[in-house]
């Protein structure tokens, strides 16, 4: 793999939305994304910006998808065997070509001093056990911007953590909406197991800001946090929350879940709206 330079891949990225690349340079150009999150934050910028002007999905991105499958089927002749068998190449490469202009799309922003956080209103709580830990789901936004309790799908959260008990020092966060699919905020994709919080406090901040548009849907969420004494593999939470979803309205219901002795939880309802 070629070694990653932003002053490059930011010029590319430019010139694709400006004038436009090569079908082989622009796939190059996805791959080159995954490993940067900042040139990958720029690209969905333009993009975002792309789509306001010109709808959503954009032809213009719909045309780069096409002459990028179209472009790696012509160097490779055996795929064009039939025309069926062409057809459901082309449909697969561009599912999978969609699937990665969305992964660019960054999940998580640094909070800037510039941002504006609001305590969002919860429509549920099942409180912790002890009035020594939990956390806050806050909504951030740019100052100019007026604060709202509610969410919608373009929103970013954040959180802040409370835990002054010694017992409990290693946290996870996760989301759980209808699907019953975990999203994990902390730790997230790359962790296998929950965080070590170093020392006690009080209302701290995590730092970093989760789109809600990249993997989550309209309606409501559950916020769950659990405070414990050991790290907890995620395997074991999710398949908790499975054992959950199995009764009827107990996820949304905000019923514990079945968790080892010892384990606080703290879990919020909210709903996501899908509008601002």
């Amino acid at each position: 793999m070629s070694r990653h330079v932003h002053a490059l891949t930011r010029w590319r990225i430019r010139r694709l939305f400006a004038e436009g690349l090569a079908p082989q340079r622009y796939r190059a150009l996805l791959e080159d994304l995954h490993g940067c999150s900042a040139c990958a934050a720029l690209f969905a910028r333009q993009s975002e910006l792309e789509s306001a002007i010109c709808g959503e999905p954009s032809p213009f991105a719909l045309e780069r998808v096409e002459a990028a499958v179209l472009d790696r089927l012509s160097n490779d002749p055996a795929d064009a065997q039939s025309k069926r068998w062409r057809g459901a190449l082309v449909a697969a490469c561009a599912v999978a070509l969609v699937m990665a202009l969305g992964r660019v799309t960054p999940e998580r922003q640094h909070l800037g001093r510039e941002t504006s956080l609001t305590s969002v209103t919860a429509r549920g709580e099942l409180p912790p056990r002890s009035a020594n830990v939990g956390i806050r789901l806050l909504r951030a936004t740019p100052e100019k911007i007026s604060e709202s309790s509610k969410l919608s799908i373009g929103d970013v959260v954040t959180f802040t953590w409370t835990d002054v008990d010694p017992a409990a020092r290693y946290l996870a966060i996760l989301g759980v909406q209808q699907d019953g699919r975990v999203r994990w905020y902390y730790p997230g994709d790359e962790g296998a197991m929950s965080i070590r919080l170093e020392r006690a406090q009080i209302d701290e901040p995590l730092g970093d800001g989760i789109r809600l548009s990249v993997r989550h849907a309209p309606g409501w969420l559950r916020v769950t946090a659990l405070f414990s004494p050991r790290p907890i593999a995620k395997a074991e939470i999710e398949d908790a929350v499975r054992a959950l979803g199995e009764r009827k309205g107990a996820l949304e219901g905000l019923a514990p879940l079945p968790m080892a002795e010892g384990v606080l939880e703290h879990s919020i309802r909210v709903d996501i709206a899908a509008g601002p």
